[in-house]
């Protein structure tokens, strides 16, 4: 499903080899989160999904793992309600609102490292795809 909506999309985007389910719920331990049931949905078609460049557009289990972890120990704020999957390219993150024992809950926020603002951009992981990488999100 999610390959097929992602290669629909007027943009050149590619993908990874499918994560685990095992390596999945393993992050899901150490981060302390559960994941959004679309994100787990996506990394089990596509470990993160690269731009044109072959940069990491939507970021691979590892790199969420890294990205959440770091986050947590080096800003002044808290990160412990959000899961960052995705960053602009800027400096600032995009992140999952997690919402304790609600694995359905898909609230995208934008994290601004500029000022540590945090605004809502979309309502589901499938409208935040889309307008990002055509442009109807900005940020």
């Amino acid at each position: 499903m999610w390959k097929e909506f992602i290669s629909e999309l007027e943009c050149e985007l590619s993908f990874n080899q499918p994560a685990s389910i095992e390596s999945i719920n393993s992050a899901e331990i150490e981060l302390n989160v559960q994941f959004p049931q679309t994100l787990k949905e996506l990394l089990l078609e596509s470990n993160g999904v690269l731009d044109e460049f072959e940069c990491d557009a939507l970021w691979p289990l590892e790199r969420i793992i890294e990205e959440n972890k770091s986050i947590r120990i080096e800003e002044q704020i808290t990160f412990n309600n959000f899961l960052l999957f995705s960053d602009a390219g800027n400096g600032d993150l995009f992140a999952f609102s997690i919402k304790e024992g609600n694995d359905n809950n898909e609230e995208i926020y934008v994290w601004n490292h500029e000022d540590e603002s945090r605004e809502i951009v979309s309502t589901s992981l499938k409208d935040f795809i889309s307008g990002w990488f055509e442009g109807t999100i900005g940020i």
